[in-house]
């Protein structure tokens, strides 16, 4: 049944919990918000009336911009990524009262970028990672190579991602091309190294999913392995464990600066070794001892790892295997949001303050959307920093130290150091911020 506007009418997704799909906000592809003038006006009544009837007001993504609605209830945002601008524009204008995240690294990000604006109590930013149903994602499933058209023989390392460089396409097809070094002749003559990379229907970023397969099949070409990359059909997620257990390994291998990253954790928790770069969330997400990682944009190591696993027949061990159930599970994620939203009260709101300039007793820091990793000095955001002056000075910012003293000691500029801020290098915090956290 659909309304005259052409929306469905309520329905229930679980027990419990109501849809009801009135807003009129634009259903189709891009931004919610082209519509007639009239409909947010509209939207903005319907959810004044409604959380007048409710404890409480959540906004997913926080791509609602009628915040003010929440009258005297409590605000709580979900933030899953800070790569879509409604996010982060919803992030930085938060009035509200509670920020939920999925990742230790999304919340040390979203303090950072809030911390100079507004007062942030302990418990404003909430952390419940990602679960996953471990009755689903699990070892011992059956292969699906026959609905893929994988030869028995043929060796499956997969590329479960989006078709866009940051995802890491390119480099996955470079690592298939490296492991002619690393493999017998026999077996690499062999149709059985293969990347199983999913044909997608719709464009992404603007960019057509048969161009992107175009490009891929073109370098595949040029590096002679075009026949060791096996394209395939959309799998659906209710399919994606048996997707898994199908792989001898999965490439996690791109710059994309992922909120928590679920692909690496599907794939262990099926068994399957998944080798991950040291970009964003997979920094944490799981512990550098217990996965195999690389730095971004690292190739040969990325070949290495994924030589020894086929090599080997490696699997994932029960002593990870009982880490990512624990750590992950739908069951502790279901109990996080439920404290989070149901326990956050009102608050008085935000105290809004602008930093001024630093001074010379100012620290600085590495912020927590970089990394000194051994491939050089990254930002999640903008790459590999190829700034000498900078480069010299990371032993000091890497464990604080004030802007005098690494004038000093340094001879830099303060003009040095504005550039760095305003890039997201560094960051730095006025003392009497440091003694009040602490």
């Amino acid at each position: 049944m659909r309304h005259a506007t052409g929306l469905p009418e309520a329905f229930n997704i679980f027990p419990g919990v109501a849809v009801r799909p009135v807003l009129g906000f634009n259903s189709g592809p891009g931004d919610p918000y082209p519509t007639p003038p009239f409909r947010p006006t509209a939207m903005v009544d319907l959810l004044t009336e409604e959380v007048r009837r409710h404890d409480g007001l959540y906004v997913h993504d926080l791509n609602l911009r009628f915040g003010f609605v929440r009258a005297d209830r409590p605000l709580v945002g979900g933030v899953y990524d800070f790569v879509y601008p409604h996010t982060l524009a919803g992030t930085i204008a938060f009035g509200g009262d509670r920020l939920v995240t999925n990742s230790d690294y999304m919340g040390a990000c979203i303090r950072e970028t809030l911390r100079r604006r507004r007062s942030l109590p302990d418990h404003a930013i909430r952390v419940v990672n990602t679960g996953f149903d471990t009755t689903r994602y699990r070892t011992g499933l059956r292969a699906m190579r026959e609905r893929l058209a994988l030869a028995p023989e043929a060796i499956a390392v997969l590329f479960p991602h989006r078709l866009e460089e940051s995802k890491g396409l390119h480099d996955a097809i470079r690592v298939i091309a490296a492991l002619r070094e690393r493999l017998s002749a026999e077996m690499f003559a062999r149709p059985t190294a293969r990347a199983s990379v999913a044909r997608q229907a719709r464009r992404r970023r603007g960019v057509p999913a048969h161009a992107c397969l175009h490009r891929s099949e073109r370098r595949g070409g040029k590096l002679g392995v075009r026949h060791n990359l096996h394209f395939h059909d959309w799998v659906p997620r209710s399919q994606m464990p048996h997707y898994y257990s199908t792989g001898s390994a999965t490439l996690c291998i791109g710059s994309f600066p992922e909120a928590f990253g679920n692909v690496p954790v599907e794939s262990m928790l099926c068994g399957v070794p998944a080798i991950v770069s040291r970009v964003a969330a997979h920094r944490t997400t799981v512990p550098e001892e217990l996965v195999r990682k690389v730095d971004p944009g690292d190739v040969d190591a990325a070949a290495d790892h994924l030589a020894e696993v086929i090599g080997r027949r490696e699997r994932v061990g029960e002593d990870l295997l009982d880490q990512l159930r624990g750590r992950y599970s739908l069951s502790t994620a279901l109990q996080g949001y439920a404290d989070a939203i149901l326990g956050c009260g009102r608050d008085s709101g935000p105290t809004f303050a602008t930093q001024g300039v630093l001074s010379a007793d100012a620290v600085l820091r590495i912020p927590p959307w970089a990394a000194w990793l051994r491939s050089g000095y990254c930002n999640d955001y903008t790459g590999y920093c190829t700034d000498a002056t900078l480069l010299s000075c990371l032993d000091d910012i890497a464990g604080g130290v004030s802007v005098g003293k690494l004038i000093r000691a340094h001879g830099i500029a303060e003009a040095d150091i504005a550039r760095w801020t305003a890039d997201g290098l560094v960051v730095g915090e006025h003392p009497t911020a440091l003694m009040s956290a602490a």
